[in-house]
C-alpha cells in the first residue's frame, strides 16, 4: 500500500503535534511499555512451550519450579528430576478440545432496516454476500483465523483481529497478530486502548521476498560509505533479523521495517483496524486470561509423579541386586529367567522389593490430579467421552450437568470475546466496502446459508 490517505477520505490523525504518529514516537511507546509487559511476553512464551510439551526443559532452568524437590533429595545438585522424564500433557488436550469447539464459523445475519421493502431485503443480501466473499479470501480465509483464534485464546487468553484493505485484490482481508509481540496501548479509564503496536523480527531475505523496492543493511551501507571501503566485518550475517514495528489507531496504521516505512494508510474512519479478542476479559487489566495458566504448576506435578512411577516399574521388573560379600560372588553373573548364581560359603545374595504396594495409591493420586486439571479448565472428562459413573443413567445425567458448564464457557468466549470481534470486523468490511472500494469492481465467490436450510449454497458476484 501506498503512503496516501485514503481516497475521499480526509486525513485527520492526532499525533503529539496534531499530525500522525512517526516511527519514532511509536518506538518509544513501544519502549516505555517493555518492561511492563516482558513478564506477560515471557509467560505467553512459556505457555506456548507448554503447550508443545516441553516441560522439563522449561522446569530445569526454573529456580521455583517442581523439580526443587528433586534437588533437595539428590546428593549433586546437578542431578535434577527424576532419570526418565515423562510428559502427559493434559494442558494440550484441553486446548485442542477448546480449539474443535471455537473454530466453527458462524452465520452472518444482515438486518433489514425497517420498513422492508424489496430494495432494502436486497441491499441486505448484497451486503450478507460481500462480508462471505470477503471471509473467503484465498490467502487467509476466516477458517484458518477462526482455527488460529481458538488456539490463542484458551492457552494464552489474547490475541488480536484485524481487517487490512488490500488495493491489489480491491477488498478488506483478516489479519491476526499474537498477543506475544502485542503492546496495547491502555487508555484514560483502562476499559479502553488507545492504541496497539505489534513488533517482530523477522530475516531480511524474507523482507526483500515480500518488498522488492526494500533496501536491506548492506545496501544502505554500501550506498553511504565510499567505495574503497564497502567490506562487511568479520563474523557479520549476511541475512541478519530485523525489526518489524506496526502502529494501529483510530486514525491510521502502518508498518516500519527497520526504521523504514514499507505502507501504512492514514484513515478517518474512528475505529482501529485491530479488535482486541479475549477469552476471559478482566476489569482494568489490559490482558486477557486462558483456560489453563491456573493449572500448569499441576500438569508439571503430573509429569513428574508419572516419571517417577516408571521409574518404579521399571525397578519392580529388574529389581536391584545386592551382595553382601561381593568377594564371594564371581566376576560375572548371569541374569535372566532360571539364572544362577554360585556363591561361595558365607556369600548372600538377594533382590530389593520396591514399594509396589503404594502404587494403586499413587494412581489414584494422578487420576484426581488430572480431574482437577480439567475441571478447573472448564473442560472435564465428559468433552473427552468419558463418564465417571458406571450406570447408563446416572452417567447420562453427569454429562448433561458437567457438559452445561463447558456450554456456558464457549457460549461467553463466542458472544463476548470472539465473537464481538467478528462482529465488528464485519462492520469495518462493509464500511470499507462502501468508502475505499466504492468505485472498483470485486469479483466475490463464497458459501451462505439461508434461514431455510442447513446446506451451504455457493454463490458469485460481482
Amino acid at each position: 500500500m501506498s503512503n496516501t490517505p485514503m481516497p475521499n477520505v480526509p486525513r485527520l490523525i492526532p499525533g503529539s503535534s496534531g499530525g500522525p504518529v512517526t516511527y519514532e514516537q511509536a518506538l518509544q511507546m513501544r519502549n516505555e511499555y517493555e518492561d511492563e509487559f516482558r513478564n506477560r511476553h515471557d509467560a505467553f512464551r512459556q505457555l506456548r512451550r507448554y503447550w508443545q510439551g516441553d516441560y522439563w526443559r522449561l522446569a530445569d532452568k526454573e529456580s521455583h519450579s517442581i523439580v526443587s524437590v528433586f534437588r533437595d533429595w539428590t546428593a549433586r545438585a546437578s542431578d535434577v528430576g527424576p532419570d526418565i522424564k515423562l510428559v502427559f500433557n493434559v494442558v494440550q488436550a484441553v486446548c485442542n478440545k477448546y480449539q474443535t469447539f471455537l473454530t466453527p464459523l458462524p452465520q452472518v445475519r444482515v438486518p433489514v432496516d425497517p420498513p422492508e421493502t424489496d430494495l432494502r431485503r436486497a441491499q441486505a443480501t448484497k451486503k450478507q454476500r460481500y462480508i462471505y466473499g470477503c471471509w473467503n479470501d484465498e490467502d487467509l480465509p476466516m477458517s484458518r483465523v477462526f482455527n488460529m483464534a481458538a488456539w490463542y485464546l484458551p492457552l494464552m487468553g489474547d490475541c488480536f483481529l484485524g481487517i487490512h484493505p488490500d488495493l491489489r485484490k480491491g477488498r478488506p482481508v483478516p489479519i491476526l497478530r499474537s498477543p506475544e509481540c502485542a503492546y496495547p496501548i491502555p487508555g484514560f479509564d483502562g476499559s479502553t486502548e488507545e492504541a496497539i503496536i505489534f513488533s517482530w523480527k523477522v530475516k531480511e531475505d524474507v523482507v526483500k521476498r515480500h518488498y522488492p523496492d526494500y533496501q536491506t543493511k548492506e545496501q544502505r551501507l554500501r550506498e553511504s560509505q565510499p567505495i574503497n571501503r564497502r567490506f562487511r566485518k568479520t563474523g557479520q550475517d549476511s541475512n541478519p533479523h530485523v525489526d518489524v514495528v506496526e502502529y494501529t489507531d483510530r486514525y491510521q496504521w502502518n508498518r516500519w521495517i527497520d526504521g523504514e516505512e514499507i505502507n501504512g494508510v492514514y484513515h478517518n474512519f474512528g475505529f482501529n483496524l485491530f479488535e482486541h479478542l479475549k477469552f476471559i476479559s478482566v476489569p482494568d487489566d489490559v490482558w486477557g486470561h486462558g483456560a489453563v495458566e491456573q493449572v500448569v504448576n499441576l500438569n508439571e506435578m503430573g509429569n513428574a509423579l508419572y516419571s517417577l512411577l516408571f521409574e518404579a516399574v521399571i525397578e519392580n521388573v529388574f529389581p536391584r541386586l545386592v551382595l553382601e560379600d561381593a568377594s564371594k560372588a564371581p566376576e560375572e553373573i548371569a541374569t535372566g529367567p532360571g539364572a544362577v548364581i554360585p556363591l561361595n560359603p558365607g556369600g548372600k545374595a538377594y533382590f530389593l522389593n520396591p514399594p509396589v504396594q503404594a502404587l494403586p495409591v499413587q494412581e489414584n493420586f494422578l487420576a484426581l490430579n488430572e480431574h482437577n486439571i480439567k475441571q478447573m479448565a472448564g473442560m472435564p472428562e465428559v468433552n473427552f467421552g468419558q463418564s465417571p459413573a458406571s450406570s447408563i443413567v446416572t452417567g447420562k445425567a453427569i454429562n448433561e450437568l458437567q457438559g452445561a458448564g463447558t456450554g456456558s464457557m464457549i457460549e461467553m468466549v463466542q458472544g463476548v470475546g470472539l465473537g464481538l470481534g467478528v462482529e465488528a470486523w464485519n462492520e469495518k468490511c462493509v464500511i470499507m466496502g462502501q468508502t475505499m472500494f466504492r468505485d472498483d469492481r470485486i469479483h466475490l465467490h463464497g458459501r451462505e446459508i439461508d434461514g431455510l436450510s442447513i446446506r451451504p449454497r455457493a454463490f458469485a458476484m460481482s
